[in-house]
């Protein structure tokens, strides 16, 4: 089942804005937070289905986020975004990582949750990447 409702979070408001107006032109209901305490503070009052996040955030970044969305409400999905490559290995252990900069078909596919029977995200060069946890 994909997720309906969003929660942004990108320290970049030219990013943040550009992502939202994507994903509310597709349907999704869409929160944004300029960093990972903001967006922590939301998700207790609105939950979300899923979580879209920068990798490279000031203050908390995005891969301590989701480790502590992920203790918080395991259930929640998360998807970590970066254009950095070494910031991505670790993260790509434990979450989904889509590279930026991505297509709206990459985002679509990263959001299209559940993954892929091998848990493995494919992207549009043929790559795949972001192996989840089982």
């Amino acid at each position: 089942m994909a997720a309906s409702s969003i929660l942004i979070v990108d320290d970049n408001p030219v990013n943040l804005k550009l992502t939202r107006i994507l994903l509310v032109n597709q349907g999704y209901r869409v929160l944004t937070a300029p960093n990972g305490e903001e967006a922590l503070s939301l998700l207790k009052s609105f939950p979300a289905d899923l979580v879209l996040t920068d990798i490279d955030l000031d203050g908390m970044n995005g891969l301590e986020l989701a480790r502590a969305v992920r203790d918080r409400w395991p259930r929640m999905q998360m998807v970590l975004a970066t254009g950095y490559s070494d910031a991505a290995a670790e993260a790509r252990k434990e979450f989904t990582v889509l590279r930026k900069p991505y297509s709206i078909e990459d985002l679509d596919r990263a959001l299209a949750l559940p993954l892929p029977s091998d848990n493995v995200l494919s992207f549009r060069d043929g790559t795949k990447r972001g192996k989840r946890p089982t």
